[in-house]
């Protein structure tokens, strides 16, 4: 991190404390000068907390986990994880006392930065008061595990011929889970064995003897970067069956190496993508199941230069620490300048961002952003911001433009004739629905929604007869359109039998639709209508026609027009 920080930010002066004991040799970082503060207490709490404390002058200070009680004009706290407040069962009563000081000391941070997105929101869930302080800005991979070179392969193995497990050994590894549902599908043996490579760490310890455990399973403890590189490559796949992570490091590890990936489905590995094969950690079978298929599909890979890096990271670090600092000097930056002209072009329009918002509150939505930024790289879509809890299928069927948003919750189902299309940013708030099709045995025709359009929350959008939507629309929250009608004329048989009318919807651009509407298959909505929260459409809604009620009647015309009956 502090080679990347010189190398992105090469006027900063950068200062680096650690213990009298370990200061850092010169030739161990490639930035050539540096400045050190030697710290003399070998726990690493009190270091942060206390000796951090004297030295207040800096425009910043960065510590990891633990925040200075008192220290210089901006405080940033790098904080892993909090999984000992969600899960304090994981850990022992000395690490829960231990631990419990870092969300109290991090109230007294200006910024907390995490590594993921879902971190980023267990930490404010389990915190409130420490939410608007919080920022997710990723990890890169260790250099030294990048430059490391290849060592032989351990005694025993042969390539290809062993599995591999990475991380220290305690309860969330959920290690004895994998070994016994390997065992029962039959997939480790003693000439095809299980290699779990970690030291002890908390309340589970490796056996004292190989023979305690068996010869399917081989506990390596410590190895070096070149041992580990050699035992990813050569693996037949990795497997990471942890119960709960804050990042994923060796998911990182693992790709750079190339080897196939068995992986659990928890939120912080989804943030990755399609990395590899996702199994529930609880459930052997899955386990088992998603190691074989691991192992026939071959090598992975991410662009990892793309998707992490150390460079992201400190940027990111960077922003939040210039947006506190412009916030304390109580001025306008150049920075905000710069996002304010990004926002305006990225989102299409003439008018910035407001300036009364705080640029700890601006940097905290730059950073979810950004975030959002990174999983819709990662799920194949570069240009458009993509919430890690939108659900998308039938990606082939989806074309998303630039700058298109996709909040929490939203699903998007592509599956259809002529796809999910959403032009220039478009934004679909939180848990709405976009559907080509009903089900598949009569695929539907699609939608397309036209740039600038913003769709509300909990929308509902049915493309089975097809839903063509203007550009500068404004759907509100809970609008349902439909594109299909259940048959239902016969008495002789269940309505479910009796198939479907698909008729095309259309809405023109600059419509703005209220709260609660319904606009039903078939209806044609003109450039410029406005229909009132809750009503319910079907026919024609000429252009500029201000319509409402049950069924919707034309209230008036915007502008001078007046009110002309109901809508046809």
């Amino acid at each position: 991190m502090v080679d990347a920080w010189a190398r992105v930010f090469p006027d900063d002066n950068i200062v680096i404390a650690t213990r009298s004991a370990s200061i850092l040799a010169k030739d161990e970082l490639t930035i050539g000068k540096f400045d050190n503060i030697a710290l003399h207490s070998n726990q690493h709490a009190i270091a942060a907390t206390l000796e951090m404390t004297k030295h207040s002058n800096f425009d910043a200070i960065v510590t990891q986990n633990f925040t200075p009680i008192k220290s210089s004009p901006i405080t940033a706290v790098f904080i892993h994880d909090v999984m000992f407040q969600e899960h304090p069962e994981w850990f022992t009563w000395k690490e829960r006392i231990y631990l419990s000081a870092i969300p109290l000391l991090a109230r007294r941070a200006n910024i907390i930065m995490t590594s993921s997105a879902s971190e980023h929101e267990r930490i404010a869930r389990l915190n409130p008061s420490l939410a608007a302080k919080v920022h997710h800005v990723g990890l890169g991979l260790p250099e030294d595990f990048r430059r490391a070179e290849l060592s032989p392969l351990l005694p025993g193995l042969s390539k290809g011929q062993f599995f591999l497990t990475v991380g220290r050994l305690n309860i969330r590894k959920n290690v004895s889970a994998v070994i016994s549902a390997l065992r029962a599908d039959g997939l480790i043996s003693p000439s095809f064995p299980l290699v779990v490579v970690g030291s002890s760490d908390g309340l589970i310890s490796p056996p004292d003897g190989q023979a305690e455990y068996g010869d399917d399973v081989i506990w390596t403890g410590f190895v070096s970067n070149s041992e580990l590189k050699r035992l990813y490559t050569d693996s037949a796949t990795f497997i990471f069956p942890s119960l709960d992570e804050g990042f994923g490091l060796p998911i990182l590890e693992a790709l750079e190496c190339g080897a196939p990936i068995a992986l659990s489905r928890i939120p912080a590995f989804e943030e990755f993508g399609s990395v590899g094969h996702f199994f529930d950690a609880l459930v052997p079978g899955e386990i088992a199941s998603a190691v074989r298929s691991a192992m026939r599909s071959g090598t992975s890979s991410l662009p990892l230069s793309d998707a992490y890096s150390w460079e992201k990271t400190v940027t990111s670090m960077r922003a939040a620490i210039d947006a506190q600092l412009h916030d304390n000097n109580a001025k306008t930056s150049g920075t905000r300048k710069i996002l304010d002209m990004i926002y305006r072009r990225s989102r299409g329009i003439s008018t910035g961002i407001d300036p009364t918002l705080k640029s700890s509150d601006l940097i905290s939505v730059v950073s979810r952003r950004s975030g959002q930024l990174l999983v819709g790289a990662l799920r194949g879509f570069p240009s458009a911001l993509i919430s890690p809890s939108a659900t998308i299928r039938g990606r082939g069927h989806i074309v998303l433009g630039r700058s298109t948003v996709l909040n929490a919750g939203v699903t998007i189902d592509g599956v259809s004739q002529q796809g999910v299309v959403l032009g220039d940013h478009v934004t679909v708030d939180q848990h709405a629905i976009l559907r080509g099709s009903g089900v598949i045995r009569n695929v539907g025709v699609g939608i397309s929604v036209g740039s600038r359009t913003s769709i509300g929350a909990f929308n509902v959008l049915l493309g089975q007869g097809g839903i063509t939507i203007g550009k500068d629309c404004l759907l509100s929250p809970n609008v349902t359109i439909v594109s299909e009608n259940h048959n239902f004329e016969s008495t002789d048989r269940t309505i479910r039998d009796q198939g479907e009318t698909r008729l095309e919807t259309t809405i023109g651009n600059d419509v703005w639709i209220g709260a609660g509407a319904t606009i039903l298959g078939g209806s044609d909505i003109r450039d410029g209508a406005v229909i009132a929260a809750g009503a319910v459409v079907r026919g024609l809604v000429p252009a500029g026609a201000i319509v409402g009620g049950v069924p919707a009647k034309v209230l008036g015309y915007r502008g001078s027009k007046e009110k002309d009956g109901s809508v046809d």
